[in-house]
C-alpha cells in the first residue's frame, strides 16, 4: 500500500511540473526591410544581436519559400541577400520568373527565438 501511495504523489508532483511549464515567449524584433525583384536588405534595428539568423523570401500564390542563413546580424548592422542565391533543397529562386510577396526573418535573440515576417501586398 505505501509503494502505492509513493507512485500516485510522484505522479502528481510530475503532472503539477507538466502543467505549470511556461509558456514560450513571443519575442519581436525591430526590422527595416528593402526589396527589389533581386535582392533584400535586412537592417537589425534592436539594441542587440541576433544569431542563427535566417532572411526568406517567398511566393504567397504557391507557398513555395527560399531561405538563406547568414548567421551573426549585430545591431544596428544590415545584410543584403540576392535572392537568386537562397537556396530550397536544391533548387534556386529565380527572380525573373517569379516576383516574392512575402519576406521572413528568423533568428535566436537574448530573449529566446523570433520571427518577422512582412509582404508587399
Amino acid at each position: 500500500m505505501m509503494r502505492i501511495t509513493q507512485y500516485a504523489l510522484l505522479l502528481l508532483l510530475l503532472i503539477s511540473l507538466i502543467a505549470c511549464e511556461p509558456e514560450p515567449k513571443n519575442v519581436h524584433i525591430r526590422v527595416d526591410t528593402q526589396a527589389t525583384r533581386t535582392e533584400i536588405t535586412v537592417k537589425n534595428l534592436d539594441s542587440f544581436d541576433w544569431t542563427s539568423v535566417e532572411i526568406g523570401a517567398g511566393l504567397k500564390t504557391t507557398g513555395l519559400f527560399y531561405s538563406k542563413k547568414i548567421g551573426l546580424l549585430m545591431k544596428g548592422q544590415k545584410e543584403t541577400a540576392l535572392l537568386n542565391e537562397m537556396d530550397k533543397s536544391g533548387e534556386r529562386f529565380n527572380p525573373y520568373t517569379q516576383k516574392a510577396t512575402v519576406y521572413y526573418v528568423e533568428c535566436q535573440t537574448p530573449q529566446g527565438k523570433a520571427f518577422w515576417t512582412g509582404s508587399t501586398d
